[in-house]
């Protein structure tokens, strides 16, 4: 049959819908066809032919109702594009519509091969949509963005394929779930208790599960309202949970919720299996990215006890680092965000003694704390899954703008764009710290100095830009 080869080949949407059209055309008396899709409330001529074939791409008004069967002229969809009035005969699916025109009375053998056309509408529209759905995901735990605004596209992803209104993700800490990154259509907060109240169902539900791995579906939450009154006013109805975690109760380390309001979601086996493959897709994504995330805290704790920094120094230049690259167009944000965090990694390879003095460094002292950037890039570019952005701030975040910094003695803009953002947060936040040879200065008299240094040690243009977002975002703890 016409439809099933269309759909086994896998060939386009456009043939695939002109194959229901041209099946539909075929049958006795049948003058017209409208494949109709449900967008929303309303629906949509997605293809059409014959005395239809002027209707495509209309939207039916939301105040039209399509009932199934057959109906009277002026036609199926109470009008016909060329102005003849016709009988005709609608088929509903769940997503798709197939409105005949021509035709009046049809055999139940007829109907039924129908009901079969809508019904493959229905199949092939949700696999293609389930298709886009986990390609969408795989390209954000792909694009280089930082791990919550990865993490927040996936759950969009997710809400628009399963018809969700809310998604969040935990993290596991310390034997309770935090919540991290949540998206959806809602915006609330839930008060201390209630985040409690979450966080021990969580545990209980982990601590029951004999398989973590197997999705924990709430249909009807209203027999845990008591519990938490935000979702009672919400009008939460239905809640899943994929928890992160492979194996047994104790391997997992976050949770995946989905909720929707005032309704149940369709849970066919091919949304759960879809939801189960982006979770496995998200789960595994997560657990290298905050493993590789502990290990950087780890390493920065590391080298502000050895390099005397104070203490948060490298995540405090991080976070300047991204909000700046952010506003400048550093497409790889988190390649920054890591680079900020390893900038310094070839200080290892300097004397304890040397990093800790208090006095001037001598000649011979300044020339070996000058090799720390290619020691650092040395080690790091042999790492297969650091990124370009994140070796160019390693190597180049000592270069100066008019070219007497180093390594290699970069001028202006042939220096990376990434490594003079992190020069100006890194020359900024030394301003406004204490270290053991200076005190912080007030933000007003760093600005001063960091203006000193636009044109000569720093870009100037980027140091305009910290300075502007330093005042109206970052100076207010809004970033």
């Amino acid at each position: 049959m016409g439809c099933y080869a269309s759909w086994e080949n896998e060939v386009s949407l456009e043939s695939f819908l002109w194959d229901v059209v041209s099946k539909a055309l075929s049958l006795p008396g049948v003058e017209g066809v409208y494949v109709l899709q449900k967008e929303g409330e309303r629906y949509r001529v997605v293809a059409a032919g014959g005395s239809a074939a002027g209707a495509r791409g209309l939207y039916l008004p939301r105040e039209w109702e399509l009932r199934e069967g057959p109906k009277n002229p002026p036609g199926p969809l109470g009008f016909s594009p060329d102005g003849t009035s016709r009988a005709g005969f609608v088929a509903l699916g769940k997503n798709h519509a197939l409105a005949l025109e021509g035709t009046f009375v049809l055999s139940q053998e007829r109907r039924e091969l129908i009901k079969l056309w809508v019904d493959l509408l229905d199949r092939e529209f949700r696999m293609r949509q389930s298709l886009e759905t986990l390609l969408a995901v795989g390209r954000q735990l792909r694009n280089g963005r930082l791990p919550e605004e990865v993490v927040a596209q996936v759950l969009e992803a997710l809400l628009r394929f399963g018809g969700w209104d809310l998604a969040m993700v935990l993290r596991r800490h310390e034997g309770t779930f935090v919540p991290w990154v949540r998206v959806g259509a809602l915006d609330f907060a839930l008060s201390h208790e209630e985040v409690r109240s979450l966080q021990e169902l969580l545990k209980g539900a982990v601590g029951r599960a004999e398989a973590p791995d197997i999705p924990w579906v709430v249909q009807d939450v209203q027999a845990i309202l008591p519990y938490f009154p935000a979702l009672g006013r919400l009008g939460v109805q239905t809640v899943a949970v994929f928890f992160l975690g492979e194996g047994t109760p104790a391997s997992v380390f976050g949770a995946l919720i989905l909720a929707s309001l005032n309704r149940f979601p369709h849970f066919s086996p091919e949304t759960l299996l879809l939801l189960q493959i982006a979770k496995e897709g998200l789960e595994s994504w997560l657990r290298k990215t905050w493993y590789a995330e502990g290990l950087l805290r780890a390493f920065a704790r590391v080298m502000e006890v050895l390099d005397c920094e104070t203490h948060g120094h490298m995540e405090r230049v991080s976070r300047l680092a991204v909000a700046l690259g952010r506003v400048v167009g550093v497409k790889d944000l988190h390649g920054l965000y890591v680079g900020a965090y390893l900038h310094d990694l070839g200080k290892l390879f300097l004397p304890q003694e040397l990093l800790q003095k208090n006095g001037p460094l001598l000649t011979q002292e300044w020339i070996q704390v000058k090799t720390h950037p290619e020691a650092g890039y040395e080690v790091l570019s042999s790492i297969p899954f650091l990124s370009p952005t994140a070796l160019n701030v390693v190597l180049h975040h000592h270069e100066h703008w008019d070219g007497t910094g180093y390594p290699r003695g970069l001028r202006g803009e042939a220096i990376p764009l990434e490594a003079r953002v992190f020069a100006v947060v890194d020359v900024w936040d030394a301003l406004i710290s204490r270290r053991p040879y200076k005190p912080a200065l007030p933000p007003e008299i760093a600005a001063k100095e960091l203006q000193a240094a636009a044109g000569r040690k720093l870009d100037p243009r980027l140091v305009e830009c910290f300075l502007r977002l330093w005042r109206e975002e970052l100076g207010a703890g809004r970033v």
